[in-house]
């Protein structure tokens, strides 16, 4: 049994890509398997083992549907997957770096558009609720950045186009805003990567009913929108590709509404940030899709049952065969192998159709290796694809898959389709590989597919380079941390060396003697009473005023300026009764008190100087 392999490369980004020219089916459009359901405008994503997720879109009688399924490129068959929660048609569908699916907006059912975001869970083919957007759009336009989050721009809020963007943050689940809006409002947008990592977006219409030329460039790295130059002429439904040179293919497309078709073609500079125009499609599209084929041909197609080829090394068009059918509103992607799948859409009747096409390439150039190019050390590359084809007469069991002598550096195997599979002759198999560099420099492996044949093998090389992350942007500062606890009490300090005995103050001055008061009035004489009869006799008086005065003055206050004088009277011998010592000094009465029967001592404070001279009266 002879057997025969050749690998090709697929990518999930738009790198060069083959397959054997030798295993290829005839070049053009063929039908394959039909979807489950009609629908138009809806979204077509490759996922990360190759197959395509078909989601939403426009049914029969113009309902949106929530319905989703699956195609296997390498049996060409369809499958039913979960449905969404939310009908909607003219949706956005992204592919994060983790696999998952981000669909969000769309227009329901009789028009109004919804803000609801789901997410598609591949492994577990289940979708969840996501952030919704912050306000409904439809018909609007979304790209992931290099750094891994969402752009979403322009769109309707009913017939009114809008100038919002927003950012899906796929590290917080949450979207975020953008510095600023667009420059001019734009519904049914289109949008494409540029080489440095900066976002155009272009066309649509800015009214609901007149078409715009204006474009705008949005660069991560300050989060903003800045106007660029203008297409040649406005378009709608357009036809727009990725040239490998980084320029961008614009071509067809109507000036607002189908009166108004756009013949032309033109080319955008990434560096000059310019517009050239080139030669015109050979048919007028005034709906078209387009897609850029591994060999940098771009594929032309819609509105016409014949597409077209753009060749960026001559700048000219060329036939591409007819096609099953024309539609317009359908899903296209590009398959790992290579070829364009083709889906749904509407022939201008009264309900969409669910036929499908594969469009083969004329010619693919073959190749031996996954080449991953720079990865900066820390971040996963994309998963590139060998895709694998029996080329033999006979059927092949790929038995297993390694790499060569164990040394498989930073590459790991993502997943495959081939171990435990027959392979008939003319049958492929897929291999996803990933790349995460763990320090800079160049590092090559070989992936080894073993199968049921005697002494023989494929191998695959892969290269690639780490190099070092670019540096982003510094971010906001962080929201302030709670109070910490308080602190235990510090030891005390050890007790201060005594100060110094301050010297004895200055003796204040005497103050001066105060005023006299002025005599009372004295009362009127009372009549005589009538002579009573004599009284008996009282007892004996107190002695005289044999007593002898001790004075003392002290001056008190802050400023020593008021004096007190202490009077000390003692009589010679004790009262025998109580009676009122008064203290008189230069003829008038300055203290008295009560002296008590059996006390000779009496203490009398006075104003008056202590050198006065004082007698003492008892009564």
């Amino acid at each position: 049994m002879k057997k025969l392999w050749s690998a090709a490369l697929m990518a999930l980004t738009l790198i060069s890509v083959a397959a054997p020219a030798a295993a290829q089916a005839a070049a053009g459009f063929a039908e394959t398997a039909p979807m489950g359901v009609n629908r138009e405008w809806h979204t077509a994503t490759v996922l990360p083992n190759g197959e395509v997720l078909i989601a939403g879109g426009q049914g029969d009688a113009s309902q949106a549907v929530a319905s989703a399924e699956l195609f296997d490129p390498q049996t060409e068959s369809w499958r039913p997957t979960a449905s969404m929660t939310t009908p909607r048609s003219s949706a956005t569908a992204t592919l994060l770096r983790d696999g998952t699916v981000l669909v969000a907006g769309g227009v329901s059912t009789n028009g109004p558009e919804t803000a609801t975001v789901e997410l598609y869970l591949p492994d577990d083919e289940q979708w969840i609720d996501g952030p919704p957007l912050p306000a409904p759009r439809g018909n609007g336009t979304a790209i992931r950045l290099r750094n891994g989050k969402v752009l979403f721009a322009g769109g309707a809020e009913g017939t009114a186009a809008r100038d919002s963007a927003w950012l899906y943050n796929p590290q917080t689940g949450f979207w975020e805003g953008t510095a600023n809006t667009l420059s001019v409002p734009h519904r049914f947008p289109q949008s494409a990567m540029l080489p440095d990592g900066r976002v155009l977006v272009l066309g649509g219409t800015s009214t609901s009913a007149e078409g715009t030329a204006g474009a705008d460039i949005y660069d991560p790295a300050t989060n903003s929108f800045t106007p660029t130059a203008d297409m040649g002429v406005s378009r709608k439904g357009f036809a727009l590709a990725t040239l490998p040179n980084g320029e961008i293919l614009v071509a067809g497309g109507n000036g607002g509404n189908w009166s108004l078709p756009r013949e032309s073609a033109e080319l955008f500079d990434p560096e000059s940030e310019t517009w050239r125009p080139v030669e015109a499609p050979l048919i007028e599209r005034t709906e078209g899709s387009a897609i850029t084929l591994e060999g940098g041909e771009v594929l032309l197609y819609e509105w016409e049952n014949t597409g077209e080829l753009f060749d960026p090394t001559g700048e000219s068009w060329s036939a591409a065969g007819e096609s099953a059918n024309a539609v317009i509103g359908g899903a296209n992607v590009r398959l790992p192998d290579g070829r364009v799948l083709l889906t749904g859409g509407c022939e201008c009747g009264p309900n969409p159709v669910n036929k499908a096409q594969i469009y083969t390439p004329a010619t693919q150039t073959e190749e031996t290796g996954l080449e991953f190019g720079d990865q900066p050390v820390g971040y996963r590359s994309p998963v590139l694809y060998a895709t694998v084809e029996n080329v033999g007469d006979e059927a092949l069991w790929p038995i297993a898959i390694s790499f060569l002598n164990h040394e498989e550096g930073d590459f790991a195997i993502y997943n495959e389709t081939c171990v435990g599979k027959r392979i008939a002759p003319g049958g492929r198999c897929v291999v996803g590989v990933r790349f995460a560099p763990s320090a800079t420099g160049d590092q090559a492996a070989t992936l080894e597919l073993e199968d049921n044949s005697t002494g023989n093998s494929t191998e695959i090389a892969l290269g690639a380079t780490g190099v070092t992350p670019p540096q982003g942007p510094q971010g906001d500062p962080g929201i302030q941390g709670p109070q910490g606890a308080p602190g235990s009490p510090g030891s005390p300090g050890s007790p201060g060396t005594p100060g110094l005995t301050g010297a004895d103050g200055a003796t204040g001055a005497q103050g001066a003697q105060g005023s006299n008061g002025s005599e009372g009035k004295a009362g009127a004489k009372g009549d005589r009473g009538e002579k009573g009869e004599a009284g008996a006799q009282g007892p004996q008086g107190p002695a005289g005023a044999d007593a002898k005065v001790t004075c003392t003055s002290k001056a008190k206050g802050k400023a020593k300026t008021h004096v007190v004088t202490t009077c000390k009277v003692t009589f010679a011998k004790p009262l025998a009764r109580s009676a009122r010592v008064k203290l008189r000094a230069n003829g008038r009465t300055v203290a008295s008190g009560t002296l008590r029967k059996g006390q000779r001592r009496l203490t009398l404070p006075t104003l008056t100087p202590a050198s006065a001279p004082y007698t003492v009266t008892v009564r």
